[in-house]
């Protein structure tokens, strides 16, 4: 099966993209720990709440959030 990352950017703008199984498989691990499925029209990579970083906020990451 082929896998596919969609992208939905700025403008309107659509991509599909080939995904490698390393990626696919990391993607979904990374959804599932960060309890994100539910939240389909939230950001994906968000940042972190608190000092021990253990809980995402709303706000999505950006180049300026540190530690990114």
């Amino acid at each position: 099966m082929a896998r596919v990352v969609r992208l939905h950017e700025k403008g309107c703008k659509h991509h599909a993209m080939p995904c490698h199984h390393a990626l696919a498989e990391t993607l979904h691990a990374y959804i599932a720990a960060a309890g994100v499925a539910e939240d389909r029209k939230g950001w994906l990579f968000r940042t972190s709440r608190g000092h021990d970083a253990t809980m995402l906020s709303e706000q999505p990451m950006n180049q300026r959030t540190p530690g990114a």
